[in-house]
């Protein structure tokens, strides 16, 4: 593993999500990029986890997996993965293991990823969702846009009234 995941996962990778978002790392920096409306947005932002591994084994579909844990985002995150699956990768922006993460939810059980299941890729292009001409904004600005738009969709997203955004 490189670190990279652009390379990790063009290489490694025979899986890859069905989410339209697209999330990937180089190192500890996560680039985030996702549609909101017909407007593509993109934020970088540096995510490390300080994983405890203990002892405590479940399956999971199927699965052998082992209990990890971790705080991050003002939550406690339970998470199983599997070491016979040795890539570093999770749901979400969750990363790290030296395993798959099969589940790993926060202990209020306010979110919950669960992998249910494998498929194979049908291209080697492994950035299906990847918004190449994506705006930059930093991660409050998508907030606000997010938030936003959630309240009025029927409204054109305006970048508007949301400081700071960055020229690409």
């Amino acid at each position: 593993m490189t670190g990279d995941d652009a390379i990790d996962l063009a290489i490694n990778s025979k899986y890859y999500t069905e989410l339209p978002i697209s999330i990937y790392r180089i190192s500890n920096e996560i680039n985030f990029a996702q549609k909101i409306g017909d407007n593509p947005y993109r934020y970088f932002e540096t995510v490390e986890f300080k994983w405890h591994v203990t002892k405590e084994i479940k399956i999971v579909n199927g699965v052998k997996c082992i209990k990890a844990t971790t705080e991050k985002w003002g939550r406690n995150w339970v998470a199983y993965y599997s070491p016979k699956h040795p890539v570093p990768y999770g749901p979400y922006k969750f990363y790290g293991l030296p395993g798959l993460i099969f589940e790993i939810y926060d202990d209020k059980n306010e979110y919950t990823f669960k992998l249910y299941r494998f498929k194979n890729r049908r291209a080697n292009n492994f950035m299906l969702f990847n918004y190449p001409k994506a705006k930059k904004v930093t991660k409050k600005q998508y907030n606000i846009i997010r938030h936003n738009y959630a309240i009025e969709p029927e409204t054109d997203i305006s970048l508007e009234g949301v400081p700071d955004i960055q020229k690409k």
